[in-house]
């Protein structure tokens, strides 16, 4: 009897020792709930087709409406939970009560210490419309979320206008709008100030990616000038907005200098070749050739 005790004493242990590793084993992998200004997102976040939507922070102040939240329950005690960011920001807190985070507050790489909690939340913010990853690692899971920005609100202009035009014609004035980090904006409202000539409402047109609008010049020659805007506030402590674009066009007879032009080029032909003819009657050995 003697000699099957020690294997089932040992068979015993064992078991019970198994027991315990499954009571006491490592904390439950980690779980995550995203949020932005405290909802749910409308999309899943888990693919580039369902990336969240964020506003940029085009106040220059990242607010919980901007962010994305992601809070991280089951973490091993002690660890550490990192993020990484491309085309994205990360902060630790948004801005809150008299405490502002800026937009150049951001990381594109974080380390969260969760000490004796189990819990860590980040916050995602962008500053561009292309579409950036966010990737989570926790109890050595990773899982990546994809975010893209919304453009802000018109802040920058740039109108191209030709420099001259014929009289009468019509011409084709183009533009862009970008917001404050210089996303393309396509819902702007540009205004147009004309002298000498009319000119249409701008128009974004989605294939050529830009605003396009009709100048027809006036029928007598002289200078146009038109003066396009858009309406924008400066944000403290980014680059100023770009609001007004003046636009100096010189209108001619364009058809008729070149007529001029083509009756003197003429003219200097048959002179050279009277010139010619006169020459070569003259030097036997060496001629000139004719213009035609």
């Amino acid at each position: 009897m003697t000699s099957f005790k020690k294997p089932l004493i040992a068979i015993a242990s064992a078991v019970a020792l198994v027991g315990t590793m499954l009571i006491a084993g490592p904390a439950i992998a980690s779980s995550a709930t995203l949020t932005v200004a405290g909802a749910s997102p409308a999309s899943a976040g888990t693919s580039s087709a369902s990336a969240i939507a964020l506003p940029v922070p085009s106040d220059n102040d990242v607010s919980s409406a901007d962010a994305l939240r992601i809070s991280l329950s089951g973490v091993t005690a002690g660890s550490n939970v990192v993020v990484t960011a491309t085309n994205a920001k990360i902060v630790t807190a948004v801005t809150s009560g008299s405490t502002t985070v800026k937009v150049d507050s951001g990381v594109s790489t974080a380390t969260i210490a969760t000490g004796t909690g189990t819990t860590a939340d980040v916050y995602v913010y962008t500053t561009t419309t292309e579409t950036g990853t966010v990737v989570v690692t926790a109890n050595s899971n990773t899982t990546t979320y994809y975010v893209k920005g919304t453009a802000g609100a018109a802040y920058n202009l740039v109108v191209v206008a030709p420099s001259v035009a014929n009289l009468g014609a019509a011409v084709e004035l183009t533009a862009t709008v970008t917001d404050v980090f210089g996303n393309a904006v396509t819902n702007a409202s540009i205004s147009s100030a004309v002298i000498r000539g009319t000119v249409g409402a701008f128009s974004y047109d989605a294939t050529d990616k830009r605003y396009e609008a009709t100048l027809t010049a006036p029928t007598t020659a002289g200078t146009t000038v038109i003066a396009n805007t858009i309406t924008a506030s400066a944000v403290a402590g980014l680059a100023k907005p770009a609001t007004e674009v003046v636009s100096n066009i010189s209108v001619a007879d364009l058809a008729g200098q070149v007529a001029v032009l083509t009756a003197q080029i003429a003219a200097l032909k048959a002179d050279y070749n009277a010139v010619a003819k006169k020459f070569n009657k003259k030097v036997k050995k060496s001629k000139r050739v004719a213009l035609k």
